[in-house]
């Protein structure tokens, strides 16, 4: 996620990049390969969001992520932001050839089709995060 806000650490670590930052529950990677993560992320929840399919754990992405289901995984809208602020670039789309047609067989299409990003997620969402429950509301300041 994004601990803009409430990083306790910058640079992460001493060997980090200077735009890493940390505090107990996220990190922050450098600004240059933030959209890559994203997209990779995009990729897995694709890949692992159908509870049918067997020995695989189902993966969803949201900024409301409740502590009792394991497989959330938050904040998208810090994805999406991550997404839109690193757009995928040369040396994205050769390292998705490369796993392509070294190991997987398949590509990951939100590097070559970035736009089906907001298709299937939508854009994000201002912060705070508002998180509403059938009994309860939240915001959640990151």
């Amino acid at each position: 996620g994004d601990c803009e806000g409430t990083c306790t650490s910058r640079p992460a670590d001493e060997e980090a990049a200077e735009d890493t930052a940390k505090n107990s529950d996220m990190f922050l990677p450098p600004q240059s390969v933030r959209g890559d993560i994203a997209r990779a992320i995009f990729y897995m929840e694709l890949r692992y969001s159908f509870f049918d399919e067997a020995n695989t754990e189902v993966l969803e992405l949201t900024d409301c992520p409740d502590n009792q289901l394991s497989y959330q995984m938050a904040y998208l809208s810090d994805l999406l932001r991550w997404h839109q602020e690193d757009p995928p670039d040369d040396d994205e789309r050769r390292r998705n050839e490369r796993i392509c047609s070294r190991w997987q067989g398949n590509r990951n299409v939100f590097i070559d089709f970035p736009e089906l990003v907001s298709k299937i997620h939508g854009y994000p969402a201002a912060k705070p995060y508002e998180c509403f429950s059938s009994s309860e509301s939240a915001i959640v300041w990151l």
